[in-house]
């Protein structure tokens, strides 16, 4: 029929969400070698005298390890980085594909305006490498598309039984993959008995049916409480609404930010055209009232969840997907109009995809090329890395846990490991490394137009406990912030770049060679040999960006 794609055209749409991982060696995914560094050591801690130096890992109840129990069945058979790869890989075209089955459930088949809510599986939070996160919410969409099916085929005894395991099940990927699909099927059985009414309409009656079709998704409840009293995170920054602006305007930011910002207004130029010519446009209550729930989430709930960041925000992208594929074009639309929002919505789609492809390809380039550094690093080194932030430069540079390769491939101790109480299995045993034992003490900002809090570099290398490392590590940092002394040895370098080895005479903190980029002046604190409270007073002036580490 016109504006409808073939089965196999779907297929064939479906595995090209793939195509951007063909083009770079190792995912480029920000959070992901921070992932990697753990799942070697939830592998190989039994069999490693090196990382049982440095970490310690329990398996225990937390709704965080969808990944982590993929990795932990597949890994051992097809290597840690080939099956994190292909996990990840797999993610965007599950999350369309769900996205298509849930819009083929609730309107009898796909409109054509459905077909551009597809890059939103590559989303800003699959872009920071949220992986747990994104599974959890592409399975959240799967799971949706089922309990519609169930449901449209009057099989709700089926349904209520399978999903008590399904929403357990679902919350051990991902609470917040748990927490969508409940939204989802309240909005889901509200919108249907709003849209079945005849004469009569009782909201009563309509909310304590609509609760007690989703009762069988309550099983994760109990599972809170048991997590709760093991030490969940902490929840704090409520109506942080700023945070949730940025997002909103990021949920397809990539590289390009014109390109990404155009694409934002793309989806919600469909949106605002739906809703001002709504006889040639209708929103289906199975789905929109569930979207209007995802969307007054973003906006009250905190930012920062049972320790989990960006909690509010990181659900932006699914609500604007969710908005879109409620939407269809009314039935007295024509079919060449059909066609023609068919083929524009795939060409958004193609361009999103060959645009997302180069970019991966242009990441995954510079992170290979900082990757050569691991040759130089023997294995079983305690490595200390500090990595230049960005200033939040729209293209994100993607090497904030690049360190992290060095315990994936080297069996080797990086400080950007997070330590969140309750959210994480690996715990950070090296009490010698101080304050640089975890994440964010590898991040530092040395652009004068970037405020607080990440630190300066010349502010925390005096703080460093120099024997406790063997090898500092400074990513993306400038060549003239590069410290000068005998105790550092150059073994590697790529353009601002730079691996150091740690002599046994180790440099003192007052040995340093940091600049005061302020000024401009570069003193060589080598030769002055200035002791550390004198080199503290160096910087004095610039004490609104002098900061301590966390």
């Amino acid at each position: 029929m016109p504006g409808e794609l073939a089965p196999w055209a779907i297929l064939l749409l479906l595995c090209a969400f793939t195509l951007p991982f063909f083009f770079s060696d190792v995912p480029p995914l920000v959070d992901l070698p921070g992932h990697l560094g753990r799942y070697r050591v939830q592998l190989d801690l039994g069999s490693s005298e090196y990382l049982r130096r440095w970490y310690d890992f329990h398996w225990r109840l937390v709704p965080n390890l969808g990944v982590d129990l993929l990795v932990q069945l597949f890994a051992p058979a097809f290597g840690l980085e080939p099956t994190v790869k292909v996990i990840a890989a797999a993610i965007p075209p599950l999350t369309a594909a769900s996205f298509l089955w849930t819009s083929k459930e609730v309107h009898g088949r796909i409109p054509p305006t459905s077909y551009f809510a597809l890059p939103l599986a590559f989303n800003y939070g699959f872009q920071l490498g949220f992986l747990n996160f994104c599974l959890s919410m592409g399975l959240a969409f799967a799971a949706f598309g089922l309990w519609l099916r169930l449901g449209r085929a009057g099989q709700t005894t089926l349904r209520s039984a399978l999903f008590v395991p399904l929403g357990a099940l679902l919350w051990l990927a991902h609470i917040y993959g748990w927490a969508t699909l409940v939204l989802l099927c309240l909005g889901a059985e509200f919108g249907q008995r709003v849209r079945a009414r005849e004469q009569q309409f009782r909201w009563r009656a309509a909310l304590t049916g609509t609760l007690a079709a989703v009762l069988p998704l309550s099983l994760p409840l109990l599972l809170i409480i048991v997590w709760s009293d093991q030490g969940a995170g902490p929840t704090s920054r409520w109506f942080a609404l700023d945070v949730t602006a940025g997002w909103l305007v990021s949920i397809l930011r990539d590289r390009w930010i014109g390109w990404d910002l155009a694409s934002a207004m793309i989806l919600f130029g469909l949106i605002g055209t739906a809703i001002l010519r709504r006889p040639a446009f209708r929103f289906d209550p199975t789905l929109i009232y569930g979207a209007a729930a995802l969307w007054l989430v973003c906006l009250l709930c905190p930012q920062k969840l049972f320790g989990s960041g960006y909690a509010a925000a990181r659900l932006v992208p699914y609500a604007t997907a969710l908005t879109i594929l409620a939407i269809r074009p009314a039935e007295r639309t024509g079919g060449r109009t059909r066609q023609w929002i068919l083929w524009a919505a795939v060409a958004f789609c193609a361009a999103r995809l060959a645009s997302g492809s180069l970019s991966y390809a242009l990441y995954g380039r510079t992170l290979d090329r900082q990757l050569l550094a691991l040759h130089s690093i023997p294995e079983g080194s305690a490595v200390l890395a500090f990595v230049e932030a960005g200033c939040d430069q729209w293209a994100n540079s993607r090497l904030a846990h690049l360190p992290s390769y060095a315990i994936g491939r080297r069996s080797s101790f990086s400080n950007d490991q997070w330590q969140t109480r309750g959210g994480q299995l690996l715990t950070i045993t090296y009490a010698r490394a101080g304050k640089f034992s975890a994440d964010p003490s590898s991040a530092v900002e040395d652009r004068d137009d970037c405020g607080p809090p990440t630190p300066r570099l010349r502010t925390v290398l005096p703080h460093v406990t120099w024997e406790a490392f063997d090898y500092l590590w400074l990513i993306d940092v400038p060549e003239r912030l590069w410290p000068r002394t005998p105790a550092l040895k150059e073994v590697w370098t790529s353009g601002e770049s730079v691996l150091f080895r740690i002599e046994d005479t180790r440099p003192a903190p007052q040995a340093i060679h940091s600049p005061n980029v302020r000024n401009g002046s570069e003193p060589n604190l080598d030769e002055r040999r200035l002791p550390r409270g004198i080199y503290q007073g160096a910087v004095a002036d610039d004490r609104r960006r002098l900061h301590t580490l966390p």
